[in-house]
Protein backbone atom coordinates (compact mmCIF):
# COMPACT_ATOMS: atom_id res chain seq x y z
CA UNK A 1 0.00 0.00 0.00
CA UNK A 2 1.80 3.47 -1.03
CA UNK A 3 2.08 6.41 1.53
CA UNK A 4 -1.19 8.31 0.02
CA UNK A 5 -3.25 5.26 0.91
CA UNK A 6 -1.91 4.27 4.44
CA UNK A 7 -1.97 8.23 5.65
CA UNK A 8 -5.44 8.08 4.29
CA UNK A 9 -6.89 5.30 6.21
CA UNK A 10 -4.30 7.07 9.47
CA UNK A 11 -6.77 10.11 8.94
CA UNK A 12 -9.86 7.96 8.22
CA UNK A 13 -8.89 5.81 11.51
CA UNK A 14 -8.23 9.10 13.60
CA UNK A 15 -11.98 10.57 13.00
CA UNK A 16 -13.84 6.63 14.06
CA UNK A 17 -16.43 8.13 16.64
CA UNK A 18 -17.38 11.48 15.30
CA UNK A 19 -20.78 11.91 16.07
CA UNK A 20 -23.02 14.86 14.13
CA UNK A 21 -24.77 17.22 16.56
CA UNK A 22 -28.35 17.54 14.71
CA UNK A 23 -28.71 16.58 11.63
CA UNK A 24 -25.75 16.68 9.22
CA UNK A 25 -24.18 19.28 11.07
CA UNK A 26 -21.52 19.49 14.16
CA UNK A 27 -17.88 20.92 14.30
CA UNK A 28 -16.36 18.22 12.22
CA UNK A 29 -18.85 17.41 10.51
CA UNK A 30 -18.61 21.00 8.72
CA UNK A 31 -15.51 20.93 7.93
CA UNK A 32 -15.83 17.99 6.14
CA UNK A 33 -18.62 18.90 4.27
CA UNK A 34 -16.85 22.91 4.35
CA UNK A 35 -13.65 21.12 2.28
CA UNK A 36 -16.18 20.67 -0.67
CA UNK A 37 -17.53 23.91 -0.43
CA UNK A 38 -20.99 22.85 1.08
CA UNK A 39 -22.57 24.33 4.47
CA UNK A 40 -23.63 22.12 7.21
CA UNK A 41 -26.83 20.40 6.32
CA UNK A 42 -26.01 18.01 3.66
CA UNK A 43 -25.31 14.41 3.13
CA UNK A 44 -21.74 13.89 4.07
CA UNK A 45 -20.07 10.68 2.86
CA UNK A 46 -18.37 11.44 0.28
CA UNK A 47 -17.12 14.71 2.17
CA UNK A 48 -15.56 12.83 4.35
CA UNK A 49 -13.65 10.73 2.32
CA UNK A 50 -12.59 13.52 0.13
CA UNK A 51 -11.54 15.72 3.54
CA UNK A 52 -9.33 12.60 4.77
CA UNK A 53 -7.56 12.19 1.44
CA UNK A 54 -7.10 16.20 1.57
CA UNK A 55 -5.85 16.23 4.75
CA UNK A 56 -3.49 13.27 3.79
CA UNK A 57 -2.35 14.95 1.10
CA UNK A 58 -1.19 18.35 3.14
CA UNK A 59 0.64 16.00 5.75
CA UNK A 60 2.77 14.77 2.61
CA UNK A 61 3.07 17.54 0.72
CA UNK A 62 1.30 16.89 -2.32
CA UNK A 63 -1.57 17.46 -4.29
CA UNK A 64 -4.84 15.81 -3.65
CA UNK A 65 -5.77 12.60 -5.69
CA UNK A 66 -9.80 12.28 -5.03
CA UNK A 67 -12.06 14.97 -6.89
CA UNK A 68 -13.11 17.96 -4.62
CA UNK A 69 -16.47 16.80 -4.09
CA UNK A 70 -19.64 15.79 -2.08
CA UNK A 71 -21.21 13.41 -4.47
CA UNK A 72 -21.21 10.12 -5.02
CA UNK A 73 -22.07 10.30 -8.70
CA UNK A 74 -19.27 12.62 -8.96
CA UNK A 75 -17.36 10.19 -7.73
CA UNK A 76 -18.45 7.59 -9.56
CA UNK A 77 -18.29 9.38 -12.74
CA UNK A 78 -14.41 10.24 -12.03
CA UNK A 79 -13.62 6.27 -11.49
CA UNK A 80 -14.80 5.29 -14.18
CA UNK A 81 -13.67 8.01 -16.63
CA UNK A 82 -10.31 7.34 -15.27
CA UNK A 83 -11.07 2.88 -15.55
CA UNK A 84 -10.32 2.65 -11.37
CA UNK A 85 -13.96 0.79 -10.95
CA UNK A 86 -13.26 -2.61 -9.76
CA UNK A 87 -15.43 -5.67 -8.53
CA UNK A 88 -13.29 -7.14 -6.47
CA UNK A 89 -11.83 -4.67 -3.03
CA UNK A 90 -8.57 -4.25 -2.19
CA UNK A 91 -7.07 -2.38 1.08
CA UNK A 92 -7.04 0.95 0.94
CA UNK A 93 -9.85 1.17 -2.54
CA UNK A 94 -13.04 3.28 -1.59
CA UNK A 95 -16.39 1.35 -1.99
CA UNK A 96 -19.54 2.38 -3.66
CA UNK A 97 -23.06 1.21 -2.56
CA UNK A 98 -25.76 1.91 -5.68
CA UNK A 99 -29.07 2.23 -5.50
CA UNK A 100 -30.63 0.79 -8.90
CA UNK A 101 -33.74 3.25 -10.08
CA UNK A 102 -34.16 1.28 -13.66
CA UNK A 103 -32.09 -1.56 -15.46
CA UNK A 104 -30.34 1.02 -17.52
CA UNK A 105 -29.63 3.65 -14.77
CA UNK A 106 -27.88 4.08 -10.71
CA UNK A 107 -27.49 6.31 -8.36
CA UNK A 108 -24.29 6.02 -6.16
CA UNK A 109 -25.66 6.27 -2.78
CA UNK A 110 -22.81 5.73 -0.22
CA UNK A 111 -18.94 5.73 -0.29
CA UNK A 112 -16.25 4.95 2.57
CA UNK A 113 -12.74 3.37 2.47
CA UNK A 114 -11.61 -0.34 2.58
CA UNK A 115 -9.30 -0.98 5.78
CA UNK A 116 -9.39 -5.05 4.73
CA UNK A 117 -10.93 -7.92 2.80
CA UNK A 118 -12.40 -10.60 4.61
CA UNK A 119 -12.26 -14.34 3.09
CA UNK A 120 -14.15 -17.31 3.67
CA UNK A 121 -12.23 -20.99 4.01
CA UNK A 122 -12.33 -20.96 0.39
CA UNK A 123 -10.09 -17.55 0.12
CA UNK A 124 -13.27 -15.95 -1.30
CA UNK A 125 -13.66 -12.60 -0.57
CA UNK A 126 -17.10 -12.52 0.79
CA UNK A 127 -16.87 -8.75 3.22
CA UNK A 128 -15.08 -5.70 3.38
CA UNK A 129 -14.00 -3.99 6.66
CA UNK A 130 -14.70 -0.37 6.70
CA UNK A 131 -14.61 3.21 7.86
CA UNK A 132 -17.06 5.37 6.74
CA UNK A 133 -18.81 8.76 7.50
CA UNK A 134 -22.59 9.45 7.48
CA UNK A 135 -23.84 6.09 8.92
CA UNK A 136 -24.39 4.27 12.18
CA UNK A 137 -24.44 0.91 13.95
CA UNK A 138 -26.98 -0.44 11.43
CA UNK A 139 -24.93 0.85 7.70
CA UNK A 140 -27.20 3.37 7.03
CA UNK A 141 -26.53 6.04 4.53
CA UNK A 142 -27.85 9.15 6.73
CA UNK A 143 -26.37 8.00 9.76
CA UNK A 144 -25.38 10.21 12.50
CA UNK A 145 -21.38 9.48 12.56
CA UNK A 146 -18.00 8.13 11.32
CA UNK A 147 -17.92 4.35 12.14
CA UNK A 148 -15.73 1.18 11.21
CA UNK A 149 -18.03 -1.46 10.01
CA UNK A 150 -18.29 -4.80 8.47
CA UNK A 151 -19.87 -5.04 4.46
CA UNK A 152 -21.16 -7.94 2.31
CA UNK A 153 -19.75 -8.29 -0.99
CA UNK A 154 -22.78 -7.91 -3.62
CA UNK A 155 -24.14 -6.94 -7.02
CA UNK A 156 -24.46 -3.18 -5.80
CA UNK A 157 -21.10 -2.40 -4.65
CA UNK A 158 -18.22 -1.45 -6.20
CA UNK A 159 -14.74 -0.64 -5.59
CA UNK A 160 -12.58 2.73 -6.56
CA UNK A 161 -8.85 1.72 -6.99
CA UNK A 162 -7.85 5.19 -6.37
CA UNK A 163 -4.18 4.62 -5.62
CA UNK A 164 -3.95 3.91 -9.22
CA UNK A 165 -4.33 7.55 -9.25
CA UNK A 166 -1.55 8.34 -6.76
CA UNK A 167 0.43 6.22 -8.60
CA UNK A 168 0.17 8.29 -11.83
CA UNK A 169 0.99 11.36 -10.18
CA UNK A 170 4.35 10.48 -8.28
Amino acid sequence: MNEIVKTTLAVAASQVGVKELGTNAGPQVTAYLKSTGLPAGNPWCMAFVNWCEEQAAKQLGRKSIIPNTASCDVFHNWAKKNNLLKSAPQQGDCFLIYKVLTPQSFDATHVGFVLDVVKDEAGTIVRVKTIEGNTNSGGSREGDGVYRRSRPLGPKIRFVRWALMAKKEA
